[in-house]
């Protein structure tokens, strides 16, 4: 018996007929809603999830055969999502997927972390390159904000790019 030949009544009351009118969710004892889309109504699992047999050569009547079909709430259906069930019948834990941060830098003073340094250089201290790459702090910096020392507004390198001393200057010459 095949999902695609037989509408979703014909499977369901077969799968009723072989397993029972219960959730096959490992634990679950909620009966089922008789409200359509409701997240306890009934639904068809895949024992073995389709992704999962299409990757592992199955064919499509081997996948949608009513022993690799099963009962389900939707609620159930959707926490099972495409696990395969443990030897004992139990569901492996997904447990929190934690993403892997890079690590942060230290606070260079030289440099400021990159954000003094003009494009191509290199801070000899922390080998930090320009940050961001695009928009330097001097082009960020507003010309009411701007010292004329550390940092360099945009104004100042329009009128008197000279100024701009670069990370790299800094070391070699000083402040």
């Amino acid at each position: 018996m095949i999902l695609d030949k037989l509408n979703k009544a014909e499977v369901i009351a077969a799968l009723i007929e072989r397993d029972g009118y219960i959730c096959t969710y490992p634990d679950c004892s909620v009966e089922y809603s008789p409200i359509p889309d409701h997240k306890w109504s009934i639904t068809i699992d895949h024992i073995h999830p389709q992704a999962v047999g299409r990757a592992d050569g199955w064919t499509p009547e081997q996948i949608n055969h009513i022993d690799n079909l099963q009962l389900m709430h939707k609620a159930c259906n959707a926490k099972k999502s495409d696990l395969i069930y443990n030897e004992d019948g139990t569901l492996p834990s997904r447990g929190r997927i934690k993403v892997q941060k890079t690590q942060r830098p230290d606070n260079c003073d030289l440099c400021m972390n990159g954000r003094l340094l003009l494009p191509g250089e290199t801070c000899p201290a922390c080998s930090s390159e320009p940050m961001p790459k695009l928009h330097p702090r001097s082009l960020q910096t507003e010309p009411k904000d701007c010292d004329h020392s550390t940092y360099m507004c945009w104004m100042c390198n329009v009128f008197d790019p000279s100024l701009r001393v670069s990370a790299t200057q800094r070391v070699a010459f000083g402040p």
